[in-house]
């Protein structure tokens, strides 16, 4: 029985290595299957300047979470308040995990995402990566898949491959990151709702982020003053300040 339980775990450990390795030994790609319309797209952020909601989204490309978020969570938010003009969301990509690490993926996926960004590819970019994780310091985000991603996602890798270890390049996503990790609590994703923190506990809690989104709408509505007041600082949510993050 001892020798069973050896080989049966031989098995499981051989087998979850190659689940985590496929995608980087035969170069494998999936499509994440979301487009958002250019109309809504402005640099690192979803949506109209003047939505009077704005969702700070501080993640990492290397995050489970993260991915689950932007993939499973976002496109209904995209499509019932973005689309409707009530709220805007911004991401600022931050190296949160591997800092310490030799290759330090995430850094070189966030400098992937300021490459993209210059050809205005930023969100195709964004959902490819997030779609094909593979692991956390793993090898997934080396530049030679992150390149294969981005071809995949529209960008011209031409450009894209001496722009990701750019040193202008590198430097605004170690400042963009700098800026960032102060804001994350408990981890990543960290959200902040018109510039104040929504705990993972709030949206367990409210089920999903409808609740808390309608409250947020109704309770503008209700004080007027407060409506134009939207979102969080301007060094977030604009696009000149999207802009400046990305070389």
């Amino acid at each position: 029985m001892t020798l069973v339980a050896v080989v049966v775990g031989v098995l499981i450990v051989a087998f979850v290595g190659i689940g985590q390795l496929g995608n980087k030994v035969t170069g494998t790609l999936v499509d994440p299957g979301i487009a958002y319309p250019a109309s809504i797209q402005d640099h690192d952020a979803l949506g109209a300047t003047t939505a009077p909601l704005t969702l700070d989204v501080y993640g990492d490309f290397q995050c489970p979470f993260c991915g689950k978020s932007v993939l499973d969570v976002e496109p209904v938010l995209v499509s019932k308040y973005v689309m409707a003009g009530k709220l805007r969301i911004v991401h600022h990509d931050v190296e949160w995990i591997g800092q310490t690490t030799a290759n330090r993926e995430s850094r070189t996926a966030n400098a992937g995402a300021s490459c993209a960004d210059q050809q205005g590819r930023f969100w195709p970019y964004s959902l490819w990566v997030y779609r094909n994780q593979d692991g956390e310091n793993q090898g997934g985000f080396l530049p030679d898949r992150l390149t294969a991603i981005a071809k995949s996602a529209g960008v011209d890798a031409a450009a894209f491959t001496p722009c990701l270890t750019a040193a202008a390049t590198l430097a605004a996503v170690d400042a963009e990151s700098a800026t960032g990790l102060p804001k994350i609590q408990g981890g990543t994703p960290s959200f902040y709702l018109n510039g104040a923190f929504v705990s993972a506990a709030e949206l367990k809690a409210a089920g999903d982020w409808g609740p808390i989104l309608d409250k947020a709408l109704a309770a503008l509505s209700a004080s007027p003053s407060a409506s134009g007041a939207s979102g969080s600082p301007a060094a977030s949510g604009s696009p000149a300040a999207s802009a400046s993050t990305k070389p």
